[in-house]
Formats: structure tokens, sequence, C-alpha cells
């Protein structure tokens, strides 16, 4: 999957497989970065924002999950998903 990531830097894809490897793994600011570049190449990819809030909750980052949340509610139109989320927001920001 490196490798179609290193040819095609543009596969969302691979990038998507590699975070979530990283996440496995443990190596988070991995995870993170790859997680960036999937939302840079498709900046409504909600599952790519959803997995970012996560792990930047993970590292203790609160600021940096709330503001991925609430991205996320931008393109997320599941009402019980929204309100699930809505309700993480509030339980953060405590």
């Amino acid at each position: 999957i490196r490798e179609v990531a290193e040819k095609d830097s543009t596969n969302t894809y691979a990038h998507m497989m590699l975070a979530k490897g990283s996440l496995l793994s443990g190596q988070y600011d991995k995870a993170i970065d790859r997680l960036q570049t999937v939302i840079r190449l498709e900046p409504s990819n909600a599952e790519a924002m959803l997995i970012l809030a996560d792990v930047f909750e993970r590292t203790g980052d609160k600021t940096g999950a709330i503001t991925w949340y609430r991205n996320s509610l931008a393109v997320i139109k599941q009402a019980e998903a929204r309100t699930a989320i809505e309700k993480r927001i509030e339980e953060l920001e405590k």
C-alpha cells in the first residue's frame, strides 16, 4: 500500500489504509499526517475527519478533537450521527 501512495500521492484509499495501520501500531503522528492528506484531497471525507478527531482525542489534544468533530458536522447529514458528535463535543468542552 505504501508503494501505491508513493507512486500516486493522490490515492486517498492508500492514505486511509496507511493511516489505519499507523493507528494500530500506535504511530499517531503518522496517522494524523495521512488523515490530513486525505482531507486535503477529499474535503468532505467524513470518515477521515472522525478518525482524525479520535486520534487527537487519544493523544490528549481536546482542541484538535473538537475542531475536527465540528468540521465533520458540515458534511454529515444523518441526524443520529450528528447528535452523537454534538454530544461528544459537549463532553470534551467540559
